[in-house]
């Protein structure tokens, strides 16, 4: 095994994560964000959680597109020909 397939195998290790990685950060920061807003500004706190809904509402929209329509076959043509080698 050289060095590229290593490199090649991390970075794509890297990439199948990155979804769930920012999706856990995002709401992560939403929640801090909320509990601030909550404690500091309760008279906002209803504007603050329609735009949470609003990111959520997307959110979700997009998590239901990545695992209903598969990527284009180029791009799991490529993929394929990387892991090969």
């Amino acid at each position: 095994m050289d060095g590229s397939t290593d490199h090649h195998t991390l970075f794509r290790r890297e990439r199948e994560g990155s979804y769930t990685r920012y999706s856990i950060a995002a709401i992560a920061v939403w929640a801090v964000v909320l509990a601030i807003v909550h404690l500091t500004k309760r008279e906002q706190a209803g504007t603050y959680r329609t735009v949470f809904g609003g990111w959520l509402i997307g959110w979700t929209s997009a998590t239901i597109a990545r695992f209903v329509y598969p990527p284009p076959r180029r791009w799991q043509r490529k993929v394929d020909t990387d892991a090969e080698g």
